[in-house]
């Protein structure tokens, strides 16, 4: 079976919509990996508030194809209405912490859910955003108790909203799925 990230960029890679995308949680650039190979995509928000994951992601995507779409930016995903003056035709959260990085440094709900509530206003009809979330430490139980109960309250006559997650696996990373009908 597919780890949880390649999932979520296989839904990604399904939108057709022209336009540009954001990288909520760049870390080490993976997700950014993605965004840039797709023809679809013109531009990529990517943020992060720690320096060594930006210089990390940019060394990572020195060399592929597509960088030059890439706006790194170092703050704070909750400020992205303060970045990004456009329309955005996907974007995805990877919550938690940088792999690589301090492990005390982490996405907080209190900050994620501003983060995701910016998203949904910035994202087009049609569009689509994908948290990949960690119930396995504090801090993603957090955000996931938060994101399955938020989630709930979505209007369904303006987004599709499904989940992705392991049946026989506890606290094991899990996606949702927002898709903005209108």
């Amino acid at each position: 079976m597919k780890k949880v990230v390649e999932i979520a960029h296989d839904i990604l890679k399904k939108v057709q919509l022209e336009g540009s995308a954001a990288d909520f949680t760049l870390g080490g650039g993976n997700d950014c990996e993605l965004l840039i190979s797709l023809p679809n995509i013109k531009k990529v928000y990517a943020f992060d508030i720690q320096e060594s994951a930006i210089e990390a992601a940019k060394t990572y995507l020195k060399n592929k194809q597509g960088v030059e779409k890439v706006m790194f930016i170092s703050a704070g995903h909750e400020q992205a209405k303060q970045y990004i003056k456009e329309p955005i035709v996907m974007g995805i959260f990877n919550f938690g912490f940088y792999p690589k990085g301090d492990h005390a440094i982490t996405t907080m709900v209190e900050t994620s859910k501003q983060a995701v509530e910016a998203a949904l206003d910035l994202l087009k009809a049609g569009g689509l955003l994908v948290l990949v979330l960690y119930p396995g430490h504090e801090q993603g139980r957090k955000e996931s108790d938060y994101f399955d109960e938020w989630i709930q309250t979505l209007s369904s006559h303006q987004f599709d909203c499904a989940s992705i997650h392991m049946s026989n696996k506890r606290e094991c990373p899990y996606i949702q799925i927002i898709e903005k009908k209108r």
